[in-house]
């Protein structure tokens, strides 16, 4: 078995004006034990600036170029940083422990490279399970979910649909896979809240498509990911906290479905592209 230090992972974590989320998920990280952690300022805005830069220390650095070209933009600008075997991409609203990334990693090499990209089971400062990846991305899905109906739906109840909602609908893992208890999960797509990879993995895809500003990037990238032979994979025995965006947490805003018309928009699907767009009108 091939050994895998923390000191071969470097993390990258984009920011707009989020120092203070930046601060708690550093003290949860406990970057010293890292290769580096990276973080891309995506603002132009001095108070924020000067708040990131007293984050500054022993194996933490930020960089910003002035401008703002989105999450993927930032993310692999702060790639570019790194020189270790490991990336990880971390949201500033993601707690997650230096021991946690190393078990993802670990995946990586206990499945000899094949998997590409892995995630940590998402939970919620509730102790509600999120979706950290899923199956192929449905335009209908995510109608339904605009109506928001299963935040009025007891979570029994919820689960029962969802678990109905795979049967008809989904080929292979299904969201309900995500809620059960288990190891590795294989799935169509994994989320930019807590990724990590090979860096050289990283390389070969041509890292994020800088089309998206915010929101399905990491969907696309994990195409592209299984396109070049590798798995995708949620490890559901590894836990990172996320708290989610107000914006995405009291609905779905409109820089989520502009995200969702330029991934159908690249996917060849003009009319779901086009769905997505008017629903963006709409948010």
């Amino acid at each position: 078995m091939v050994l895998v230090r923390k000191s071969d992972i470097s993390v990258v974590m984009v920011t707009f004006g989020a120092s203070e989320m930046v601060q708690k998920s550093l003290d949860v990280l406990r970057p010293t034990t890292l290769n580096t952690v990276v973080i891309w300022d995506n603002t132009q805005d001095g108070n924020e600036a000067g708040a990131l830069a007293r984050l500054t220390g022993d194996h933490v650095t930020v960089f910003s170029d002035g401008s703002n070209g989105g999450f993927g933009a930032g993310c692999n600008k702060g790639f570019k940083k790194t020189s270790s075997k490991y990336v990880a991409f971390v949201n500033p609203d993601c707690l997650v422990t230096a021991d946690q990334l190393l078990a993802l990693a670990e995946d990586i090499e206990e499945y000899g490279g094949q998997v590409g990209a892995v995630v940590p089971r998402m939970v919620y400062p509730d102790g509600q399970i999120g979706i950290s990846g899923g199956p192929r991305v449905s335009i209908s899905k995510e109608l339904l979910a605009a109506t928001r109906i299963d935040d009025v739906l007891p979570e029994r109840i919820r689960k029962v649909a969802i678990s109905a909602y795979d049967r008809v609908f989904v080929r292979g893992s299904g969201y309900s896979k995500v809620y059960e208890s288990g190891g590795l999960l294989d799935t169509e797509w994994v989320s930019g809240f807590c990724m990590i990879m090979r860096s050289s993995t990283f390389q070969a895809v041509g890292g994020f498509d800088e089309r998206f500003f915010l929101y399905f990037e990491d969907v696309e990238l994990s195409n592209r990911i299984r396109n070049a032979g590798f798995r995708v994979a949620i490890d559901r025995n590894v836990t990172a906290v996320h708290f989610e965006s107000v914006t995405t947490k009291n609905g779905k805003g409109s820089a989520y479905w502009r995200g969702m018309a330029t991934y159908f928009d690249i996917k060849k699907f003009p009319v779901r592209s086009r769905i997505a767009q008017l629903m963006a009108g709409l948010a």
